[in-house]
């Protein structure tokens, strides 16, 4: 394995969490690394290098502490909300048929209750990032499944444990598994793009606490994230860098993956 070259670190303001908590350590703390990554030469090379990558787990470690950083305790946290599962269920075709939506600031993140294999088309390419395709498998309660864009034609898609207290959801920060999909050559990427591909799979894969997000209505049919740690503290950053949320059809993913 090669270890990475780095010049800068820095972390971008916003972060794109759906409403079911998905892939935290994929999305939530977006550390980006600034760097040239002149000795990858491919996605498995870089993909290869991130355990070896001590300035891309510092970066995101300290992304962590801030984040996690905890507020006020609420008395009542899990029950006073809606649980977003329980809206889906209510839209044609259920839960499985529509899913999540988050956007801010041109990202976008999705989460669903199965996987996104079947919307890639034959020109994507994909690379496993951790676990196994069993990861993926349908018919599991437990799971969610969380894709988010990095780039034009790159997209990762994570698998993450999920619980339900009230009418909170509760996933694990570390994702039990991660794959990207991408339609472009690696050379293509830019040096932003690799840097985010690197933070996200660094992200996916770090073991790490709970956290709990209860939705409230947030205007016609759009929802706001509340974050708490499972013993009902506040999570004020996690608030306030939160996405705003809304349920639409899963065949507007396919739409969305076209760009």
């Amino acid at each position: 394995m090669h270890r990475l070259r780095h010049h800068q670190a820095y972390r971008t303001g916003a972060c794109i969490v759906a409403a079911l908590a998905l892939g935290l350590g994929a999305c939530v703390y977006r550390p980006v690394v600034v760097d040239d990554y002149s000795e990858a030469s491919s996605y498995t090379d870089l993909l290869a290098g991130i355990d070896d990558d001590a300035r891309l787990a510092e970066a995101i470690d300290r992304n962590v502490e801030r984040v996690f950083r905890p507020g006020d305790q609420i008395a009542g946290w899990s029950e006073n909300g809606i649980y977003l599962e329980d809206v889906l269920a209510t839209k044609p075709g259920g839960t499985m048929d529509n899913v999540v939506l988050s956007e801010r600031a041109g990202d976008i993140a999705i989460s669903s209750e199965r996987d996104f294999a079947d919307l890639f088309g034959p020109e994507y390419v994909v690379y496993a990032v951790s676990g196994t395709n069993a990861d993926f498998a349908p018919g599991r309660d437990d799971r969610s499944f969380g894709l988010v864009r990095i780039g034009d034609g790159v997209w990762m898609e994570t698998s993450s444990l999920e619980e339900k207290m009230g009418k909170a959801s509760c996933s694990q920060v570390n994702s039990a598994a991660a794959r990207l999909y991408t339609r472009r050559e690696f050379a293509d990427l830019n040096k932003l793009e690799k840097s985010m591909l690197a933070a996200y799979a660094a992200g996916a894969q770090r073991n790490g606490g709970k956290v709990c997000t209860v939705s409230e209505a947030d205007g016609e049919g759009r929802w706001r994230t509340r974050y708490f740690l499972p013993d009902g503290r506040r999570l004020p950053v996690f608030d306030r860098e939160g996405s705003r949320t809304k349920i639409i059809p899963r065949t507007e993913v396919t739409r969305l993956i076209a760009g």
